[in-house]
């Protein structure tokens, strides 16, 4: 029961931010010029900032876990490979396709993930998710940026140094790249630029799940249910029942078993959102999942 409690803590703050999201258009306290404009702040800066710091402050030297990493990593890997061959196949729009793949892959493991961990671990779940959130992060944004680049509105006509040109405009992908550089030299921001940096941080998950609340229409939930309905059972059903009984099989257990199902069982990441929105992909689709 605890457990569960903990669970409700973490994930109702969630609900809450997108259910007045949700209202304050409804009483028109915003529209959609307004929370675009927001969406765009939150995916190239406040996301951005967000994922720098986290990055920055995993002592992966501390809590490096190779089999851990490894497991992951490649997992994550081989769940976007058999999505791009099986998405295609059940799926016609395109702009759909990459929002599918990237919904069932990419999981809320920073803002979810970490927080029921360290309810259930203290300080060494925290500081196993953290290391991993050094490995993990990068690659779900490497593999979103291709899946959304890939199949755009365009029809999915696409080129090699399109994908790449994405990849290395993408500012959750060059913060990224900027917190493992800084990780791997072990800098530390003076306290006059981490303050308020800490502060832009903290600003990209409400704003994220005011603008994904502000924008959802249960009108329109009917036109997308099929293919919400593939993601959510991909994400929460079948993905987690795969990755944990290999899991188990490899022998993971305790604090890093419970950091694997961070990783592979929690809902699709905020951040999708905001980057279908940006990259062509069906926002629509995206927020509903």
């Amino acid at each position: 029961m605890s457990n569960l409690q903990a669970s409700f803590s973490v994930v109702f703050p969630l609900f809450f931010l997108m259910a007045m999201g949700y209202l304050m258009r409804i009483v028109h306290l915003w529209d959609d010029p307004v929370i675009n404009k927001v969406n765009k702040l939150v995916f190239q800066v406040f996301l951005p900032v967000n994922i720098f710091l986290n990055i920055l402050n995993s002592d992966i030297h501390e809590t490096f876990r190779p089999k851990m990493v490894l497991f992951s990593c490649g997992t994550v890997l081989v769940i976007f490979l058999i999505l791009c061959v099986l998405i295609p196949l059940i799926e016609r729009t395109p702009a759909r396709r990459g929002v599918m793949i990237q919904g069932i892959m990419r999981s809320n493991f920073v803002v979810l993930g970490t927080s029921v961990v360290a309810s259930v671990y203290g300080s060494r779940g925290t500081a196993l998710a953290a290391a991993l959130i050094t490995f993990v992060i990068p690659m779900f944004n490497v593999l979103s940026v291709i899946a959304l680049e890939v199949h755009r509105t365009d029809g999915g006509r696409t080129s090699p140094q399109r994908v790449l040109l994405g990849i290395a405009k993408n500012p959750l992908i060059l913060a990224c790249i900027a917190g493992l550089i800084a990780g791997a030299l072990r800098l530390r921001l003076p306290g006059w630029l981490e303050s308020p940096l800490n502060s832009l941080s903290g600003l990209s998950t409400p704003l994220a799940l005011l603008t994904l609340g502000g924008s959802f229409r249960f009108s329109q939930v009917r036109s997308g249910l099929r293919q919400l309905l593939i993601v959510i059972a991909g994400r929460l059903l079948i993905v987690p029942a795969a990755v944990m009984a290999a899991a188990v099989a490899l022998g993971f257990r305790d604090a890093e078993l419970m950091t694997l199902v961070a990783v592979f069982a929690c809902p699709t990441a905020i951040s999708s959102y905001p980057m279908a929105v940006q990259q062509g992909g069906d926002a629509e689709l995206a927020g509903q999942i």
